[in-house]
């Protein structure tokens, strides 16, 4: 007979997992493997969480794109935009000014609740 898991069996300690992930620290070069990537895109590519604009091409092949890519470039969502704007022109909020700051509200007042009558 199996025994069911306790709400307390399930706590994982997920802190040190992300703060490892998070790690923008770059490894020495005596670590960095060659992959042939070039020293200096390898020193840029050593910390488990990348900070690289560059690592992607801003504008790759219709093949790359769809093979390597989970969403599209920046060429192509900026180039998609562009075109939408353009075909709808007619559009009213194609071309919508900025919207105004907000106000603040006006609080919300309700009637006064009334007593319930005493129980006998």
């Amino acid at each position: 007979m199996s025994r069911q898991a306790e709400p307390s069996d399930a706590r994982i300690d997920t802190e040190p997992l992300f703060t490892a992930l998070a790690d923008t620290a770059r490894a020495a070069d005596a670590q960095l493997p060659d992959t042939g990537v070039g020293r200096d895109l390898e020193r840029r590519l050593s910390p488990p969480f990348v900070r690289l604009s560059t690592y992607r091409k801003l504008h790759p092949g219709p093949l790359e794109e769809i093979v390597f890519y989970d969403h599209p470039s920046g060429y192509t969502r900026a180039h998609n935009s562009m075109l939408w704007l353009a075909e709808n022109q007619d559009i009213p909020t194609a071309n919508a000014p900025v919207a105004p700051p907000l106000t603040p509200l006006t609080p919300l007042t309700f009637p006064p609740i009334p007593k319930a009558a005493p129980r006998h």
